[in-house]
Formats: C-alpha cells, structure tokens, sequence
C-alpha cells in the first residue's frame, strides 16, 4: 500500500536537543538535568529576545510560556515541538519558564485520502502513549530506523466525514527502506477542522502496533 501525499522526513528523539541556555556552572547543570518538564509545546512566536510558546493541557486548556533572553528558536510558528523546560514564574494562564533544550518531532496537520484507505501502508509501531490534548492527538511510540525519508502523518478517510466517529489511520509508509533498529518518535497532528465539525462526536485512530495488537483503535470524544 502507497501513499500519494510527499514523503516526511522527521528527527527522531535520538536527535541532538538544541540548547537555548547556557551550562556555566554545576549548579545549572544539575537543575537542567534533575528540575524540568518535558512537554510538547506549540511555538507561537519571537520578539525582543523573548519567545513564546503554548501548552495545551489535557482538558484543553491553554498555558503560554515565555522564554526570556533566548537566541531565537530555529522554528517553524505554530509547530510543534519536544521542550525541556524549567517554570519560574507562573501566574494564572502564563508563566515564564527557563528553557533546557528543543527536539524537533512531527508536526503536521490531518489530511485526507485521495485513493481507497486500503492503499496506504500502515507499518507496525511500538505504540508507548497516544492522548488528546485540545486540537491535537499526539504519539509517544517507536519506529524502525532506516536513515531515509519515510511517511507519517494522521490521514482522515473522506468516507467518514460526516459521520458521528470519524475514522482516521496513523499512515506510516517506510517507502520501501530496509528497516535496521527501534528508535524513539514523538509526533503531534492538528485535528481542529475535525474537532470544529457539529456532526463529529468523536475520532476513531486505526494504528498497527505491535505491542498491543489486539488493539487496533483508539477513540477520543469531543
């Protein structure tokens, strides 16, 4: 089964964190180390030395975090990412945070299929956590390495549009590389033109995993 939609090339968790702070004592580096959160935030925006980002709870309620006297962040606005992060100050629906480090993941919003679903290759993963965080389902997982290019992202099929549950596959097409070894992936989709729809009451994500496959779907209401 092949996918018709362009390849994705992601970072995998093994990837180098990009350090936003500086490391110029023990002290800094024990915190960094033992004293942090470790989140997938949304990055919003830079100015004035200063960036910001956004939490999304489980409820789906909003924090923004502000980093002060950072180098701005090499990142796509409104992608989502992997951030090591301290909160300093915290006040209602903002705080103000020290950052450690940034991990690039998948970032990506839902599409939809332009050929039957049955063509779309859904290779296995080793599924650790997938949870809903306001317009967005997230997966904690693992997937087999092979040093190219692959295919992942969250496909609606069109079928089901209008329906109650709607039924969406995690798509994951390893364009016919030789797989190697399991590394760590997180990634992060935008489901909002789903969760805005009057007739949807929830999402139906078909997976294959391998380490529970007898389950084959998991369902988030609105």
């Amino acid at each position: 089964m092949k996918s018709r939609f362009p390849h994705i090339s992601f970072f995998l968790m093994a990837a180098a964190l990009l350090a936003l702070g500086s490391c110029g004592n023990d002290e800094a580096v024990n915190s960094a180390l033992e004293d942090f959160r470790l989140d997938i935030v949304t990055y919003k925006d830079y100015s004035e030395s200063s960036a910001l980002f956004q939490y999304v709870d489980r409820d789906g309620s909003v924090t923004e975090l502000v980093a002060n006297g950072i180098a701005e962040p090499e990142i796509k606005r409104d992608h989502r990412v992997l951030m090591r992060y301290k909160v300093t100050n915290e006040k209602h629906d903002r705080a103000q945070i020290a950052v450690y480090g940034i991990t690039g993941i998948i970032s990506d919003s839902l599409r939809v299929n332009s050929s039957p679903i049955a063509q779309y290759d859904m290779h296995r993963i080793r599924l650790r956590s997938i949870w809903q965080t306001g317009e967005f389902i997230n997966v904690r997982c693992q997937v087999e390495y092979t040093g190219k290019a692959r295919s992942f992202y969250l496909l609606m099929d069109a079928d089901t549009a209008g329906d109650e549950v709607v039924d969406c596959y995690l798509v994951h097409d390893l364009l016919d590389k030789e797989p190697l070894h399991w590394r760590d992936c997180y990634a992060s989709f935008n489901v909002a033109a789903l969760i805005k729809r009057m007739s949807c009451k929830a999402i139906r994500v078909h997976l294959t995993d391998v380490v529970r496959p007898d389950v084959e779907e998991y369902i988030f209401y609105k």
